[in-house]
């Protein structure tokens, strides 16, 4: 019986490094999704590219240029998984999503 609770108490702890490990590798991928959407929900109507453009530089965001009265921020270490759309019209920013 000794043999068998510790064969139980080996997986526990195999399966808890597991869960740990797994919790460590994911976590900057979930926190940098968190940040993200924080900056894209503080950006207010009537900001200037400009001003987006030196908040987003210095998280380490790109900002596409105004094309057709849009504009994309790019979290350039997700390669495109994590994006705030910008929607510009004449008096600034009108909607940022």
């Amino acid at each position: 019986m000794a043999t068998s609770s510790t064969k139980w108490v080996i997986y526990g702890a195999i399966g808890l490094v597991l869960v740990a490990g797994n919790a460590l590798a994911f976590w900057p991928l979930i926190e940098a999704s968190r940040q993200m959407h924080a900056f894209c929900g503080g950006l207010g109507p009537g900001l200037s590219w400009a001003d987006i453009r030196a908040r987003a530089d210095d998280l380490g965001y790109e900002v596409s240029p105004i094309a057709a009265g849009q504009a994309l921020v790019q979290d350039p270490r997700s390669y495109g998984r994590r994006e705030c759309q910008l929607r510009f019209d004449s008096q600034g920013l009108a909607r940022a999503r």
